[in-house]
């Protein structure tokens, strides 16, 4: 995994499984289908822009 390519993740300890946020055009094959026993979910999203970070900053 290059830097940059996680955006953000999530822990869900109920359902033992993490979601790494990844941008677009990301290969799966970067990223493991668990991490010590827990189950490993892509989602991907479009990366924040400037005018993103900007409207999230003025709120």
């Amino acid at each position: 995994m290059s830097a940059g390519e996680l955006l953000t993740w999530q822990f869900d300890e109920d359902a033992d499984e993490v979601t790494f946020f990844v941008p677009l055009e990301v290969d799966d094959s970067q990223y493991p289908a668990e991490i010590d026993g827990t189950s490993v979910i892509l989602r991907r999203i479009p990366r924040p822009t400037m005018f993103h970070i900007h409207q999230l900053e003025s709120r």
